[in-house]
This record gives C-alpha cells, sequence and structure tokens, in this order.
C-alpha cells in the first residue's frame, strides 16, 4: 500500500507504478481471450459464437469421429489430420476427390420455412488460392434436386478461412444434405473443422421411434410412396402394365449403369444393432434381354467417413416371371443415411455394362420386417395355440358327450380359420404356422418334399377371360393337387395362384402329368400350371437341413419348367 501525496512527484509515481500494470493487464486479458475456446474469435477479431436469442442446432469440432460424414458421391477419403486445426486437436481432411463436388458431406434435417445460421472453417496447403464453396442440396416437390449456395471463400494458402452465410429453408424441402465443393478443382486436398449451424429455436432431433412399426410394405397401390431413384440418369415411376399384387408396381427405365436404380430412405424406419428381413419381387420382360438375369437387394449406409453396402440377396430372375429376394441384414450401431436399394447385379470395376446391365425391371411387394418382433409375435401365437389346444382338450374331456355337438361346432369353426374357403386347401396362416415349426424343429425337413406350383398366365386370363375364369384356373389346379395328394400330404394355397405342398415322397411327375391330362379339358381358356420339387440334401443344404433352402431350391425349378410350360402356352394364344 502506497501513500502518495499531491504533488508533482506523486504523479510520476503514479505513472511508473500504474503503466506497467495498465500493460500487464492487457496482456492478462489478450491470453484469457485467446485461451477461449476457437471460433470466438475469428481472423478478423472478436464475434460471439452464438449470437443472443439463437440456438445451436448443429456443430461439429470432429474430436469425436467421423458422425454421419461421408464423401459426396464416394469415392473420396475422409481422415483425420492432427497436424492442423481450428479448434481442438484434430480437424477433418478429405483427400482422393475426382470431382469438384466430392467433398465433405452431412445429411441434415432442418425445419422447412426457417432461417438459419451457417458457419465452417476451411483450410489447404496448395500454393494458389481456391474458392470453397458449403452447398445446401435439397430434393424438391417435383422430386428433382435443388442447389443453393450458403457461402463462399477465396481460400488463401496455409490459412483458417471463414465460411458463414444465412439460409431459409425452403417449403419442399426433403433430403437435404449440406456438402463443401471447390469449383475449379477437382484434387484440392482441404480441411473442414469448427462447423456451427444455429437457428431461432432449439432444434429438434428426431430420434428413431422405439415402438416404429415391425413390418413396413410398399404395394405402390398410392404412388412411388417416398421411393426415387440414385441418380437423375435413371426413371422411376408407378406403373399397371405389370404388378405382383394389386394393380400397380414400381418401373425402372433409363438406366446408364448397374446401380441406377430404384432406393428408399430407411434411416427413420429400422434399428441398428438390430436384424431385419428385406423382400422384394422382381420382373423384366423385354425381347432384347437375356432369358436370365441377376438382381441384388443391398442396403446401403454411411458409418466412419465411408459409403457401405450389405448385400441382403443375390437371385437369378427368370424373364417375365416375378421372383423374390429375400434375406436378413443387421447394421452396426454408427450406421447412417440408410437406404434399401434393388439393382442388377454389380459389374466388376473395369468392365464395360451392356443393355442387360442397365435393363428395365418392375419391382413390387417390398416388405422389411423386423425380425426379433417376428420371433417373439411367432412365439408368442404358438404357445397361445399351445394352450388354447390344452385347454380346449381338457375342457373336452370333461364334458364328454354332454358337450359333443358344440365339440362339432367348434372343430368346423377351426377348420374355416385354417382353409382357403375359394379352394379348400390349408390358408396361408397355416402355411406360416407349418414354416415356423419346420424352422423350430429342422431334422423333420430330412423325410420330405416341398413342391411348389404356380398358374401360368393368370393375368392374360383376368385381362382377357374375366376374373371368374381366372378363379377357376386357381380352382382346378387345387382340385389336381387334391386328386393326386389326397391325404398323403399337405397342400397350402400361399397366394393367388401359388400353391406349396408338403409331402413324403416326390410327386411332381405325377402332378406334371395330371396338370397335362387337365389341360386338354378345353374351358374355354388355355390352362397350364408349373411345378417343381426339391428335397434336403446334404451337398447343398449343409448338415443341418433348411426349410428355406430348400424352398428356395424348389422355387427355381419351377421356374425352369414355368419357361418350359410358357413356350407351349404361347402356341395355344
Amino acid at each position: 500500500v502506497h501513500y502518495i501525496s499531491g504533488t508533482k512527484g506523486g504523479a510520476d509515481i503514479i505513472m511508473r507504478k500504474t503503466l506497467p500494470g495498465i500493460f500487464i493487464s492487457f496482456l492478462l486479458a489478450a491470453s484469457v481471450l485467446y485461451g477461449l475456446p476457437s471460433g470466438i474469435i475469428s481472423g478478423d477479431g472478436y464475434f460471439p459464437r452464438v449470437e443472443p436469442g439463437k440456438f445451436i442446432v448443429i456443430e461439429d469440432s470432429f474430436e469425436n469421429g467421423f458422425g454421419k460424414w461421408v464423401p459426396l458421391g464416394g469415392g473420396a477419403k475422409l481422415d483425420f489430420d492432427e497436424h492442423v486445426s481450428r479448434t481442438g486437436r484434430v480437424s477433418l481432411k478429405i483427400t482422393g476427390r475426382v470431382e469438384t463436388w466430392n467433398g465433405p458431406s452431412l445429411p441434415v434435417q432442418l425445419d422447412r420455412n426457417e432461417k438459419y445460421y451457417f458457419e465452417a472453417w476451411v483450410y489447404h496447403e496448395n500454393e494458389a488460392e481456391h474458392p470453397i464453396r458449403w452447398i445446401y442440396k435439397y430434393t424438391s416437390a417435383e422430386g428433382k434436386p435443388e442447389y443453393l449456395m450458403i457461402a463462399e471463400v477465396n481460400a488463401v494458402p496455409d490459412t483458417w478461412e471463414r465460411l458463414y452465410g444465412e439460409l431459409v429453408i425452403p417449403s419442399d424441402a426433403s433430403e437435404s444434405v449440406l456438402y463443401f465443393e471447390t469449383p475449379d478443382s477437382t484434387d484440392l486436398e482441404f480441411n473442414l473443422d469448427a462447423m456451427t449451424i444455429t437457428g431461432n429455436k432449439p432444434s429438434e432431433t428426431t430420434e428413431r421411434d422405439e415402438d416404429a412399426p415391425a413390418e413396413f410394405t410398399y404395394g405402390f397401390e398410392s404412388g412411388t410412396e417416398e421411393w426415387r431413384a440414385r441418380s437423375n440418369s435413371c426413371t422411376v415411376e408407378c406403373s399397371s402394365n405389370f404388378s405382383y399384387l394389386g394393380k400397380y408396381s414400381l418401373y425402372t427405365s433409363d438406366r446408364d449403369t448397374y446401380w441406377n436404380s430404384p432406393e428408399l430412405d430407411i434411416s427413420e424406419m429400422v434399428k441398428t444393432g438390430q436384424p431385419y428381413e428385406y423382400s422384394a419381387y422382381v420382373m423384366y420382360n423385354g425381347k432384347s434381354y437375356e432369358n436370365e438375369h441377376k438382381f441384388e437387394l443391398l442396403v446401403q449406409y454411411s458409418a466412419n467417413g465411408e459409403v457401405h453396402y450389405a448385400n441382403v440377396d443375390t437371385g437369378t430372375i427368370q424373364k417375365g416371371s416375378w421372383s423374390r429376394l429375400c434375406g436378413e441384414c443387421s447394421l452396426p450401431s454408427e450406421a447412417s443415411d440408410i437406404r434399401l436399394c434393388i439393382q442388377t447385379e454389380s459389374v466388376p470395376e473395369g468392365v464395360q455394362a451392356d443393355d442387360n446391365d442397365t435393363m428395365a425391371f418392375y419391382i413390387d411387394n417390398v416388405k422389411i420386417l423386423d425380425v426379433t418382433v417376428l420371433k417373439q409375435n411367432r412365439t408368442t401365437r404358438t404357445v397361445l395355440t399351445a394352450l388354447i389346444a390344452a385347454f380346449a382338450l381338457t375342457g373336452l374331456s370333461l364334458i364328454g358327450v354332454i358337450l359333443y355337438k358344440k365339440m362339432g361346432a367348434s372343430s368346423l369353426e377351426l377348420t374355416s380359420a385354417s382353409t382357403d374357403s375359394m379352394t379348400n386347401t390349408l390358408n396361408r396362416n397355416s402355411y406360416e404356422i407349418q414354416m415356423a415349426h419346420l424352422e423350430n424343429r429342422p431334422d423333420e425337413c430330412r423325410r420330405m418334399w416341398i413342391t411348389v406350383c404356380d398358374v401360368n398366365f393368370l393375368k392374360h386370363i383376368n385381362d382377357n377371360y374375366g376374373h371368374q375364369k381366372g378363379d377357376d384356373a386357381i380352382i382346378r389346379c387345387a382340385d389336381v393337387l387334391n386328386s393326386v395328394i389326397r391325404k398323403k400330404g399337405l397342400i397350402f394355397r400361399t397366394g393367388g395362384d401359388e400353391f406349396v405342398c408338403f409331402t413324403k415322397t416326390n410327386v411332381s411327375e405325377k402332378l406334371k402329368g395330371a396338370f397335362d391330362v387337365e389341360a386338354q379339358n378345353y374351358k374355354g381358356y388355355p390352362f397350364s400350371v408349373a411345378v417343381g420339387s426339391a428335397a434336403y440334401s446334404d451337398t447343398e443344404d449343409g448338415p443341418v437341413p433348411d426349410i428355406k433352402l430348400i424352398l428356395t431350391r424348389s422355387d427355381k425349378e419351377m421356374y425352369k419348367n414355368k419357361e418350359i410350360q410358357k413356350k407351349n402356352m404361347q402356341n395355344m394364344m
């Protein structure tokens, strides 16, 4: 503590002691200021990270990983750069770009008609200045891609440059993504850091619904149902020319490569780390195409800064016939931007795709099933069925003759619930129960033949001779099956004109002969049925029988027989 008198000498003392203090205070203030988190200080001076009244919607400094960031269009590579950063210890660096727009990209879901404020920092070590742009890409109500530039900066080498812009999200925006590009260079390597998006209200992040439905079905009766083309060079639309169920299917045409195909964003439908069954029916026709071609059902997703592809199923499709692709898939917990795709078989790199690889095709009756929930439901149904049966038997044993008539009525109701009313064969529900039983007891499949039957040209009969004739063709098929198999097996009607039979012996040749005899009995329309059979084979199915594999081989045999039948039918028609 100093006591200074009011003299000139006192003023000198004040100056000598105060000026160093002011200078030291300035240094302390500067050290505190520059010690604050990066992003509070810009290259031009101080600005608040979040302005009063605004809220952070999205921010990322890449300290905890890539998150949902991927190179737009694939091909390029994202990596962490520990040598230079705007905030923290790392920044995001992109290399291996072959297109100007192959920059870091992030799928976002921002509120329509709301204004947002965008900020990010970019850096490069090239010898010359290069412009770097920040783009907001979205799909319009017409299904077309639209692009809005958020900000652009002429980036000086070895300097962190700030990109800042404001944008009102269009009222029809969907499937939106943010990405960075360099309009004058395809191979410029650059870094990204301290990305922040703020808005006028708190973010409402969308979490996957834990109570989401266990099943999603797309029959395209009400439109394309959010299915889109994977690129602008192909067309996806509803068509009434062919359908597996109902009146419409989804038709994909104008393809210029094998991966140009229909896709569906399922990010909010499926839960990562959980198995789902994906299935779809596929069909193609056209004189210029080969008689059979392989198709793929796959799931595309982003994880750890890269795009990945999970092949769900690959199957050979016969021209002119609906065939089912089906398989299970479980995605890693870090998966994002998840899409279901159906395409022709992948062409190896360096091989030129031909007309068959870019053919037009139809899809219908696409299903996404939560395997865990379905198995729980099936187990519950099995347990309930067993309990009901136990109670019924106990009641019958106690009541005996007194309730004989009521027992008969209950038996009639049970038969009605398990029987197809039109053909008097077992119905689809009974088939599902039988399949679940055989999946749980695979050894029973060792002594069993599975035969699949399908009425040919049913759509042609319905369209040209009327639906009454189509129903009659289905009933004739069922009558032949009943006459040949009788009580020696089980007959299920699994679809409109599809039947599956379980027998102890191979009845395919007897059935083919019986259907040929029935076809000679002309009833005003052409009639034929395709037949295919298969049994367990340890060389094809492995040491443990799998009912689904046996059924798949039965399907393939049926489609081979269908091609032979069609050639004969075409001469008649």
